[in-house]
């Protein structure tokens, strides 16, 4: 059976989840803390564990690091298209001095295709254009060669126009392995993340479990706002299953509904002002 992508179990941006966990980590450690949660299984060495992978995911590279690799292949890439472009269009207009660009010698070339072409369709004309044009300067007759030399026109820049070509084939590929490299990237760091972030999820509904009727300020430490990045539709971004319900309002990992069913309930005020309720618009915590 095909394993499917890994999609991101939270909407929030890696470099925020990686400051919560450590804000909800260092919650765990205060002294109540500590002897309530241990009684609910989140042991010291349990938390450590979570912190230890938190840390992990922060060592390894970020999409955009590792985009910045394709993003220098593609501008190679591209400078080397224009730079083979130009002798192209150089050994092109030797070539129709002595032929005119409608007759079957200088059609040989494909130069129709120069400009319209995609890049493995340019890389397969390179390949062409120094075949032929290695051919024709050697292979006319004696006025047919006499014209070319006056043209100028040699095997060696076809040459080089075929070896050119072959280093934008390579190019193509690099710029496919450095995609495969991002691509294997992101779903290692998902592996990782997701269920971390699970982990934190789960520590975090235990300390509210914990405060819930104890300690309103313990409480509200424990909440997890998740909102959608801004402008970004965690639908599209690779949110967990169920997530473009709320995507503009934002999720919260609050689900115990004890009130009115609305994101984080329970009869607990809010501490902060910053987020608000993903239903009402009213203040809610983190």
């Amino acid at each position: 059976m095909k394993l499917k992508p890994e999609q991101a179990a939270f909407r929030m941006p890696l470099e925020d989840l990686l400051v919560l966990a450590g804000e909800k980590i260092a919650y765990t450690r205060r002294v109540d803390d500590t002897a309530a949660l241990n009684g609910r299984g989140w042991t010291a060495e349990r938390i450590s564990t979570l912190e230890e992978q938190f840390h992990a995911l922060g060592k390894m590279p970020t999409d955009t690091e590792l985009e910045q690799d394709v993003r220098a292949a593609e501008q190679k890439k591209n400078l080397l298209r224009e730079s083979i472009t130009t002798l192209i269009q150089t050994a092109l207009g030797k070539v129709n001095q002595v032929h005119h660009d409608e007759s079957a010698e200088y059609r040989a070339f494909g130069s129709a295709k120069l400009y319209k072409s995609g890049d493995p369709a340019f890389a397969l004309l390179c390949e062409q254009l120094s075949r032929v044009g290695q051919r024709m300067p050697v292979d006319g007759d004696a006025e047919e060669l006499a014209a070319y030399a006056s043209a100028g026109l040699t095997p060696a820049e076809f040459i080089a126009i075929g070896s050119q070509g072959d280093e934008f084939r390579r190019l193509l590929i690099d710029i496919r392995t450095a995609e495969a490299r991002r691509d294997i990237g992101t779903q290692n760091r998902l592996r990782l993340a997701n269920p971390a972030y699970r982990d934190l999820a789960a520590l975090s509904e235990v300390g509210k479990s914990v405060f819930i009727s104890k300690d309103e300020a313990r409480y509200n430490d424990y909440v997890i706002y998740d909102p959608a990045p801004e402008g970004e539709n965690p639908a599209v971004a690779g949110a967990s299953a169920g997530a473009a319900d709320s995507a503009a309002t934002g999720h919260m990992t609050d689900n115990t509904n004890l009130d009115t069913g609305s994101g984080r309930t329970g009869g607990i005020a809010s501490r902060d002002a910053g987020g608000g309720d993903p239903y009402t618009g009213a203040p809610t915590g983190r």
